[in-house]
């Protein structure tokens, strides 16, 4: 089991890091979809 302690820790690193990655992407994306979302009720008002 001791020799195994390593490579789990390491798996729950590298998915830790995948899911930071994965958290920051949709973050992102969830931005960009609210700034559009915005600009198109922006534009909506101004006509």
């Amino acid at each position: 089991m001791k020799e195994n302690a390593p490579k789990l820790v390491c798996t729950w690193l590298w998915q830790e890091l995948l899911t930071e990655k994965d958290i920051q992407r949709s973050v992102y994306t969830g931005k960009k979809l609210l700034t559009k979302r915005q600009s198109m009720l922006l534009n909506s008002q101004n006509y």
